[in-house]
Parts: C-alpha cells; sequence; structure tokens
C-alpha cells in the first residue's frame, strides 16, 4: 500500500477518507530524477501545507521509504483545485554547479569531488553523502575536465553514466541521503509478471536509432596531450631541445678533454661530472622524443594549428580514423558515430575503446513496455515491484520468458491496473547469430572435408572408415539441427524472423531425408540479407548432397564418391558403381590385393619364390 506525507502530514492514507488525492501518479526512471504528480481539493485537511520549493513530499510503500522531493510547480483551476507537481532530491543536484576544473585519479574520489563541490554551495537539506561504488575504469585511472561551469547532475550524466554506465542510485538513510553508483543492479523480485495473471497488456520496442557499424573515436584535445598550443610551438620546442643535446655533448667532449690533459685533481670528480652530462643528455633526448610523438600526434590528426583538435586513431589503425565491424556493414552498410573520449590521451588505448563501444553499437536494444498489476497491491505478503528490479516476465502466447531489468515505472496509486512498466534489455541482434551460425557451419565443413580426405578406399579399411563417416555424419546432422533449434529459441521472438522459424520447425519434423530440403529453403528465405550464411550451406552441399532420399559422399575434382540408402552403401566410380555392401556382404567388381587373402581360418599367401599357397591357420595363427 503507498502513501503520500508533506513535510510529516498526510496527503494521501488509501485507508482514510479525508485524505484524498486525485490521480496521485509516481514516475521513476533509472538515472533520472524522478517525479510525483497529484490533484488536491481545498477541502483536504493539508491544502495550505504544500509550499512550492519549500516543502518536502515523500512516498511510502507500507513502511520503505520509495520517493522524496520537492515541490517545484502547483497550479490552482477555476474551482481552487490545485494540481501539484513534484521533482525528486536528485535535482538538488541542479542546484549548484561545478568550477572549471580538472580532475585525474579514480571513479570513486572523481564523484566525491562532484558531491563535495556540491555540498559546499547548498544547505543542510539539499546535501548529499558518498555511498558504495562499483563502477570502475578499465585502468581504475580517468581524466575529467570543463573550462565552463555546468550543473552538478550534468556533470555526472555526461562524465560519469554517458562514459562508463552503471546507474547512480539514491539511498535513503537515517543519517541522510547517500548516492551509490553502481556498475550492476543484483536484487531479483520474488513477484513475476505472467500472462492471466497480472499482465494485463505488453508492447516490444525494437530501436535501431543507436545503431552504429563504424565508429569514429576523438580522445583528448592536443594542447591537452601535448601541453602546446599550436604545432608551431612545439617545432619550436624540438629546435629548441637539439640545441640543448648539441650543447650537452659539447660540454660533454669538454670534461672528457679536461681529464685527458691533468685538469681533474680526482678520477671521482671526473667520473661525476661525467655521469650527470651523460643523464642530462639522455634526459632530453627523452624529451625530444616526446616532442616529436606529440607532433606526430598533431599531424595524424589533421587540424593544422588547432589547439582544440583531438587525437584519433589514425597513427595505430594504418591512417584510417574509424573502427567498423564487417559483418555489421555488410548487413546493415556504413552507420557513423563520433564518439568523444575527453580522459584518453593515447591512441592504442582509444582504438580499444573504440572496438569495446562498437560491439555493443552493432546491437539493437529492445525495451518491453507493460501494464500489470502489482500483486503486493492485493496481498501484502507478496513482494513489491521496485525500479532496479530484475523482473521474471512470463507469456507464452507472446513467446516471452526471461528476466529483465525494470528500468522506469508510472503507476497511479488510485487505480492499481494502470501500473505501467518499462523492462529494458540489451538483445543480441540478428547479426551476432549470423556470425555465431557462420562459425559453427565451418567447423563443420572443416570437420566434412577431414571425413572425406581421410576415406581409404582400400579393401582393408573399407568397412572401418565407412563406421567413421557415418557416426561423423551423424554428429553434423546432429550439431546442425542443435543449432537451428538455438536460433529458434533465440529469435522465436522476433517478427522478422517468423517466417524462417516456422520453416525450420516443420522441416525437423520430419524424418532425416529431408534435410536437403530444409537447406534450400533456408538459405532461399535469408539469401538477401545473409549472403554470408547462404554461401556457407552451399558449401556444404559441396561435400554432402541429399538426393532422392539417398545421402552422398564427395569431394568436388573427385571421380570417386559414397552413396548411402536404405539398405545399401554403394561405392561409385565416374558414376558407375564399383563396390557395395549389403545384408552384411561386400560385393565387388574387381579387387587387387597387395599383400594377402583371409577367409575364416583359411588364407591364400604369396611366397618369396613368386608362388601362391592355399593354408589352413590354426587356432591362435595369425598370416605373417
Amino acid at each position: 500500500m503507498y502513501y503520500i506525507k508533506c513535510d510529516g502530514y498526510s496527503l494521501y492514507d488509501p485507508l482514510d477518507r479525508e485524505l484524498v488525492l486525485s490521480s496521485p501518479t509516481l514516475n521513476l526512471e533509472l538515472n533520472k530524477i524522478g517525479s510525483l504528480s497529484f490533484m488536491i481539493y481545498p477541502t483536504h485537511p493539508h491544502f495550505n501545507r504544500i509550499k512550492k520549493m519549500e516543502s518536502e513530499i515523500s512516498v511510502y510503500q507500507d513502511t520503505k521509504l520509495l520517493f522524496k522531493g520537492r515541490v517545484f510547480n502547483d497550479t490552482v483551476g477555476f474551482y481552487k483545485t490545485k494540481r501539484v507537481e513534484v521533482e525528486g532530491i536528485l535535482s538538488y543536484f541542479n542546484d549548484s554547479i561545478i568550477r572549471p576544473y580538472t580532475y585525474t585519479g579514480g571513479v570513486k574520489d572523481y564523484l566525491d569531488f562532484l558531491i563535495t563541490q556540491h555540498n559546499e554551495q547548498v544547505n543542510e537539506h539539499q546535501r548529499f553523502k558518498l555511498g558504495r561504488v562499483t563502477v570502475v575504469d578499465n585502468n581504475d585511472y580517468i581524466i575529467r575536465a570543463n573550462s565552463n561551469s555546468p550543473k552538478t547532475w550534468s556533470e555526472i550524466d555526461e562524465k560519469l553514466i554517458k562514459l562508463l554506465g552503471g546507474y547512480i542510485c539514491i539511498r535513503y538513510e537515517t543519517d541522510g541521503n547517500y548516492i551509490d553508483y553502481l556498475e550492476d543492479l543484483t536484487d531479483t523480485s520474488t513477484q513475476s509478471i505472467e500472462y492471466a495473471v497480472n499482465l494485463l497488456d505488453l508492447e516490444n520496442t525494437v530501436k535501431s536509432d543507436t545503431l552504429a557499424t563504424c565508429i569514429i573515436p576523438y580522445g583528448m584535445t592536443l594542447s591537452d596531450v601535448t601541453g602546446y598550443q599550436s604545432k608551431e610551438d612545439i617545432i619550436e620546442a624540438i629546435d629548441e631541445t637539439r640545441r640543448k643535446i648539441s650543447e650537452l655533448n659539447n660540454s660533454k667532449e669538454d670534461i672528457i678533454y679536461q681529464y685527458k690533459h691533468g685538469k681533474y685533481d680526482k678520477y671521482a670528480d671526473y667520473q661525476n661530472d661525467l655521469k650527470n652530462i651523460n643523464n642530462d643528455i639522455v634526459d632530453a633526448k627523452a624529451e625530444l622524443h616526446s616532442l616529436n610523438y606529440a607532433l606526430d600526434q598533431w599531424d595524424y590528426a589533421g587540424g593544422g594549428n588547432k589547439a582544440e583538435t583531438r587525437v584519433n586513431i589514425k597513427s595505430v589503425n594504418g591512417g584510417v580514423d574509424y573502427v567498423y565491424d564487417e559483418k555489421a556493414v555488410a548487413k546493415y552498410g556504413k552507420i557513423y558515430e563520433v564518439v568523444n573520449w575527453d580522459d584518453v590521451g593515447e591512441p592504442s588505448n582509444l582504438i580499444v575503446k573504440a572496438r569495446e563501444y562498437l560491439r555493443g553499437a552493432i546491437k539493437l536494444s529492445s525495451t518491453l513496455t507493460v501494464k500489470a498489476v502489482d500483486l503486493h497491491l492485493t496481498d501484502e505478503n507478496i513482494e513489491a515491484f521496485n525500479i532496479g528490479d530484475k523482473i521474471r516476465v512470463y507469456s507464452e502466447p507472446h513467446g516471452i520468458n526471461e528476466i529483465m531489468l525494470l528500468t522506469s515505472f508510472s503507476l497511479d496509486f488510485t487505480n492499481p491496473s494502470s501500473f505501467q512498466f518499462t523492462l529494458g534489455k540489451e538483445s543480441s541482434s540478428f547479426l551476432d547469430s549470423q556470425i555465431t551460425a557462420e562459425r559453427e557451419i565451418s567447423n563443420n565443413n572443416n570437420r566434412i572435408e577431414n571425413i572425406i580426405k581421410d576415406m581409404d578406399t582400400t579393401n582393408g579399411k573399407i568397412e572401418r572408415n565407412l563406421q567413421e563417416t557415418i557416426q561423423h555424419l551423424n554428429s553434423v546432422i546432429e550439431n546442425s539441427e542443435a543449432h537451428l533449434r538455438t536460433l529458434l529459441r533465440e529469435y522465436r521472438k522476433s517478427s522478422d524472423m517468423e517466417d524462417i522459424r516456422q520453416l525450420i520447425s516443420t522441416s525437423y519434423q520430419q524424418t532425416a531425408d529431408e534435410i536437403k530440403i530444409t537447406f534450400d529453403r533456408l538459405s532461399s528465405t535469408i539469401t538477401d540479407d545473409m549472403e554470408g550464411v547462404y554461401q556457407s550451406f552451399e558449401s556444404i552441399s559441396k561435400y554432402i548432397r541429399f538426393i532422392d532420399g539417398d545421402i552422398v559422399l564427395g569431394e568436388v575434382g573427385n571421380d570417386m564418391l559414397t552413396r548411402i540408402k536404405n539398405g545399401r552403401i554403394s561405392f561409385e566410380y565416374n558414376s558407375v558403381e564399383v563396390a557395395y555392401i549389403k545384408d552384411d556382404k561386400l560385393y565387388i567388381k574387381s579387387a587387387e590385393f597387395l599383400d594377402h587373402i583371409k577367409i575364416g581360418r583359411f588364407a591364400f599367401i604369396p611366397r618369396a619364390n613368386g608362388n601362391l599357397s592355399f593354408k589352413y591357420l590354426g587356432a591362435d595363427e595369425e598370416v605373417s
């Protein structure tokens, strides 16, 4: 049950007829400030206690404090009914600014720095305390700077959430309001959303507005990286350093000259002076190397003489300033996105960041908007839904059965059936399974080729190799079937894959001799969008063919092939059957035996003198 209070006074209590509000609606979303709105009538006992920008409004879920905020807007209508709008206390971060700064260090210390800057500018009730921080940078070292004076919340959003991900969460404690910055949310709700139980409506949206197949990454500005404001400044510093190195070398030669001509009374003094001048030369050469590297960076950035030009990846990417995914480009085309990393100054680190970002950018995001009843409102023993919960959603008619993150919800306390959730997840696009399928098919191709290359047509090994071939073939078929079933399960919820799903499920209800039909229909269904997969299936057909119920094994360019049919295994040469196995017997038109023939306990054995012996073998005797 939900309750609303204003500065400690009850505004809404569903069990009290006097404490009535119209349409009290709470809207919460991860990494957003959150809001509450309601209508209050002049007959309400606490109508006049609500003060804009002064009153603190609290929402309780039973005894749990769910939301705190301040009144930022109220509107009084013709009949003096007041509409009140409340913003969450994260909006306090919009009351302060961050003055120009440069920061280097860890993520936790950076958030602490921002909170400290905020707290120094606001009153006690607007302050926050640093809570748990589990988000880290790969190197646990970030660089952040701003020459302007942004709002604190803007800086948190732009410099932490958007660059590093994670979730900014408000935690209400008795000693203050804590800010947690968490890499992942781990609470799993014991209550699920189920069809025919509490699910009222759903809408699944797959968006491509964030899709990108080519990423152009930019790092720090060249002036921040090099410490110089122009290319000319670097060139001037290089010339000066070269002159310095030349002078140091002259000084070194002078020290050696003085030693050779007896100018040093003590050898130790000479050694000390020589050591110092050598150290100075090494330092100067290191400085020259850094300056030349900075000049190269400036040239690669192609920004001429502009200090605001940023570091790019041309120097570590073959002169190209972007990274791309070959499979995604083949499927969707080239879709560019520019991404800035203000804390990255090394091109080698920048390209790593870009590739990591690209892996997420080529995926389509799936959002499930659900209208459901929170069963906690009907039974207090059932756990209520909370923002950030992981919830199992099950609806057999819609083909949904998975755990999803509750990213936002909107609830009118007076109308539980209006409880609307947004559950989000990053779903793999069909491209990911295309790549997986191609790898699987490639592995199967290699295995089939190895089977055929290893076939030995000599009489003594026919049966053993035949059994191995059949076993491998069955394994290939089973693996292909299992993989296609995996594709079916993974994409049974995607409307654009419905035709393929039906084709696959139909084919595998048939017997194995119809697999060829399955491959052909699948290829024709996805040729336009999945050329790579089509080619891979065609590659399989070169080695395994399913003709009129027969399984044919062959190799392109080889006149030998093996045909497996019901009750008979044939071996053909130039399309003529030369041998076959039937009813546990081998039939062959002509045979050449290089050593001997053994029939039961008798054997034909060639002698050294060229004669042929027909010999009975004893119980334990073998042909030698």
